[in-house]
């Protein structure tokens, strides 16, 4: 948890509780923020009633979720004063207790009981946290020593603000080959505090008072607090989240062309996309692209934090033709390497459908070399087995035309499990990169230097073989294949559909059809207007599972929560040891037995018998409490 001090000054935030550190992912670590202004806390005594801060002006929803509790109405109009609640009005009301703090919290408390034996599933290994989206293991040996090294350098001062030139220069080289262009390094690279602020610098940048910027939802919530920050008016373009054996998410093109108008001004693209787990195909990103050529106005923030997490989501290894696919990864990996080898694929970045035919024989999309986010071996082992190769991370500043219009952000924090190390990065058109150097300085200084040195050793090493692979990308694609194998079919043996992920450390399942004791849906909780199915079952599957998750609701629009059109999913992250995972598993067995109970029929004998059944016991349990 992050104690907030209560001597802050006069127009800072202060507490009205603890609040848990964020869970770092998406686009960097999400600190809990304080529930109300200093002017507010002074307020909270005696009798309080429910009231709702003002709304900024043109903002696009009135989110009942953002209420404080004040003593008497007259007192808003005090606290809408500029003096006390500017950030509150640019806000729209929005800090009051978040889906990380009330979940972190639950976590912590459910932590400790559990620690002190008050919990039915309490054993050694407490509560399972897959929950928060940051690794539970260390980073790789070469990462920590490239730290070890930058400490023991002459690197102890500041930098350039935009950035550390050993490091600018090596992510412009890189991005030369991603994007097939040449970037300058002094002119179209910053570095930044993480993606976090890359993002707020760049909402700064781009955005005016009553522009609108268009999220495709889920979002990462961080996104709206920004946009609104920067004066920004969110507008939302629901993706689809399409039936059949093998559910996942779509983009609907048509709606987003609705949402785009006069006002937009930038458009933001996730892929791979948190919560969903789905990377946007070419052909999506193609017609992305086609949209926003007609709006000139338009700058598309790409957010590519996961963009080496290119997994598939483990479907190659399910099943007796998944063994013999998970076989032929193995077998292929090498083949693969010496093909790109051959090809020389490591100088030109990117190998083309000619090329991988004069290789393999086979007629397919464009593959992306060693070190984007590809498991070669696994893209031969699609192929082998179905002719399909997996998803592939596509940069959308790649597309033809795209590049002056696009500011790419991603990080190091997700790629090599240093989430609290906080270096970020921006690649644009250096019209577009120019302001941000400009702003930056007003920000902080420069990010850590010592850290910045270390980044430029590892980025280096990151392409060489790793752990039996070609690289450390093809290495990390690997392992979390297998780990969101193993989640995977844990979560379908208890019985909940698991929806499609292709890359990041998340997966998202299908709740709607798990009945949720009553008692849980008929909670209440300052985080959330009104207590929805998916965060009733998260709550259930922690307190009384010893599983923690995150419910996907929060991540939708407060109009799309009220409409319900939100469904009911829940975020798994599976960024963790495989003892964790195999914990996990285990209890997801034993919830299995429970849903097999509970989720029969309402009309049926079975569920009358079954109700008749829990009453008594629990009137037995309550008679137990009433002697004591």
């Amino acid at each position: 948890t992050e104690a907030w001090v209560s001597n802050a000054p006069a127009r800072s935030l202060v507490p009205a509780r603890r609040h848990t550190n964020g869970n770092g992912d998406g686009a960097g670590n999400h600190h809990g923020v304080p529930s109300a202004p200093r002017g507010v806390s002074a307020l909270l005594t005696g009798r309080r009633r429910r009231a709702t801060l003002p709304h900024a002006a043109g903002s696009a929803e009135g989110s009942a979720d953002d209420d404080v509790e004040l003593t008497d109405l007259a007192e808003v109009k005090s606290v809408e004063s500029a003096d006390q609640s500017a950030l509150a009005q640019r806000l729209a009301g929005g800090f009051g207790p978040t889906v990380w703090s009330e979940f972190g919290s639950l976590g912590s408390s459910l932590a400790e009981r559990s620690a002190a034996g008050e919990c039915d599933w309490g054993d050694e290994h407490g509560l399972v946290n897959l929950g928060q989206g940051f690794p539970d293991f260390s980073p790789p040996d070469f990462v920590r020593m490239a730290a070890v090294e930058a400490l023991s350098m002459d690197c102890h001062q500041y930098t350039r603000p935009a950035g550390h030139p050993p490091l600018v220069k090596v992510l412009a080289e890189r991005y030369s080959h991603h994007l097939g262009r040449e970037i300058l390094p002094m002119e179209e690279v910053a570095v930044t505090v993480g993606c976090s602020q890359a993002l707020y610098v760049t909402m700064q940048c781009l955005v005016r008072a009553g522009d609108e910027v268009v999220l495709l939802e889920p979002f990462f919530d961080l996104y709206v607090g920004q946009i609104r920050m920067a004066g920004g008016t969110p507008r939302y373009v629901p993706l689809k989240a399409t039936p059949g054996e093998k559910k996942g998410w779509a983009l609907d093109v048509a709606a987003l062309e609705e949402a785009m108008g006069p006002r937009t001004r930038v458009l933001v693209l996730n892929s791979p996309h948190n919560p969903t787990g789905k990377v946007f195909s070419e052909e999506e990103m193609a017609a992305v692209a086609a949209v926003v050529a007609r709006y000139p106005q338009v700058t598309v923030v790409s957010d590519e934090v996961y963009k080496y997490t290119v997994h598939g989501g483990g479907e190659y290894e399910e099943g007796e033709a998944g063994a013999q696919a998970s076989q032929q990864v193995v077998a292929t990996t090498e083949m693969a390497a010496k093909m790109f080898d051959k090809l020389d694929v490591n100088k030109d970045g990117v190998l083309t459908k000619e090329e991988f035919t004069e290789a393999t024989g086979e007629v397919v999309g464009v593959i992306g070399s060693p070190g984007e986010g590809v498991d070669h071996g696994a893209a031969a082992a699609g192929l082998a087995a179905g002719g399909i190769a997996p998803p592939r991370h596509v940069h959308f500043a790649s597309l033809p035309g795209m590049f002056d219009r696009t500011l790419t952000l991603s990080s190091a924090g997700k790629t090599f499990s240093v989430t609290g190390w906080q270096v970020g990065w921006i690649v644009g058109p250096k019209h577009l990169v120019r302001d941000i150097h400009v702003a930056l300085p007003f920000l902080q200084f420069c990010a850590s230097t010592p850290i910045q040195q270390a980044m430029t050793g590892v980025l280096s090493k990151a392409d060489q073989p790793y752990g039996g692979e070609p690289t450390y990308y093809d290495w990390l694609c690997a392992q979390y294949r297998r780990k969101a194998a193993l989640l995977s079919k844990a979560l379908k043996g208890a019985g909940l559909p698991v929806l499609a992920s292709e890359g990041g450390y998340f997966l998202t399942v299908d709740v709607s059809g798990v009945a949720v004791p009553q008692k849980y849906l008929d909670e209440t909780s300052d985080a959330i207007s009104t207590v929805t199915h998916d965060w009733a079952f998260c709550r259930w599957l922690a307190i009384e599972h010893g599983i923690l998750s995150i419910p996907v609701a929060p991540f939708y629009s407060a109009d799309r929560r009220a409409s319900g059109d939100c469904g009911s999913y829940v975020r798994f992250a599976f960024c963790k040891t495989d003892e964790t995972l195999q914990k996990a598993a285990e209890r997801l067995n034993k919830l299995g037995d429970v849903l097999r109970g509970v989720n029969v029929p309402a009309e049926s004998a079975e569920s009358v018998e079954m109700k008749k059944a829990v009453a008594e016991e629990a009137a037995v349990v309550e008679a137990h409490e009433d002697k004591a």
